[in-house]
């Protein structure tokens, strides 16, 4: 089990997101878009390629340097567009980014996600958690370096934070960067830290969205989350399982923690869904 502690940018046109008819999200299936017919339609042309592997890689942003921790999983293959998650780490303590980037990027790994690639960024704050204004230039970087090294698929982008990574999620989805990605998800994380609680009602955009919570989170209370789902509903997000959801919310007994096994479940929902166009 891995346990962690704990903008602007201005868009002319928003991206449209719906979920496919009868995708099963796994790497045989190449149904991407909002076309919902049973016809196998190409992903985008994608972004380039090259090889499985996993390790990091230190580039320059607008923000300064930053470093990311990546995985590109056997299942890749360099003449089809991958779908690419962003992670954002708990807040590590001064010092524990690296360690914190890198154990979020193997357990999202060790999940199974077919040929996802994965990407998760060392925060920039100097107690180890995350400067939403400044980090969110260094997401944009990370993500023009991913496209640049591998095939990814740029319909499919998608974005998971845990904790302070977490409340950073939130903003830069509904906020600082609406028309980046597909779908998202956060793993105890609040509106309130970051985003702010009007938000989801103030949102250009209704970014698909995943919220796994531990119903004993000592650190981030399920009641806020509760609340957040409620303020996600009255915004115009679809909670009901019906042709549309877009907003999904599971529980687990448990606390202030994050394993492999939750990142699966998180994905099954996640990689439903595709951006159509992708206007980056």
């Amino acid at each position: 089990m891995f346990t962690s502690i704990g903008l602007l940018e201005v868009a002319l046109f928003f991206a449209l997101t719906q979920p496919v008819a009868q995708w099963r999200c796994d790497v045989d299936i190449l149904l991407v878009g909002r076309f919902e017919d049973e016809t196998p339609t190409q992903p985008s042309l994608g972004s380039g390629g090259l090889f499985p592997q996993r390790s990091q890689l230190s580039i320059s942003s607008a923000s300064g340097q930053v470093t990311y921790h990546f995985d590109v999983p056997p299942y890749y293959q360099p003449g089809r567009p991958a779908p690419l998650i962003a992670l954002l780490h708990g807040a590590a303590g001064p010092g524990g980014q690296s360690f914190a980037a890198a154990a979020t990027r193997d357990a999202w790994a060790m999940a199974g996600l077919g040929d996802a690639i994965v990407v998760a960024p060392e925060s920039s704050g100097s107690q180890g958690g995350w400067i939403p204004n400044t980090d969110l230039v260094k997401l944009q970087a990370v993500l023009a370096s991913a496209r640049m090294r591998y095939n990814i698929d740029l319909n499919r982008i998608y974005g998971w934070g845990f904790s302070a990574g977490a409340h950073t999620m939130h903003s830069f989805a509904l906020a600082g960067a609406p028309n980046l990605f597909a779908g998202y998800s956060v793993s105890a994380g609040a509106l309130q830290a970051f985003a702010g609680v009007n938000a989801p009602m103030m949102a250009p955009r209704k970014v698909p969205l995943h919220v796994h919570q531990g119903i004993n989170d000592g650190v981030v209370p399920f009641n806020i989350v509760q609340a957040d789902i409620i303020r996600f509903q009255n915004a115009g997000w679809i909670s009901a399982a019906v042709q549309g959801q877009n907003l999904f919310f599971e529980s687990f007994d448990g606390g202030h923690e994050f394993e492999s096994a939750h990142a699966a479940r998180i994905w099954a929902n996640l990689c439903r869904f595709a951006e159509v166009p992708a206007l980056r």
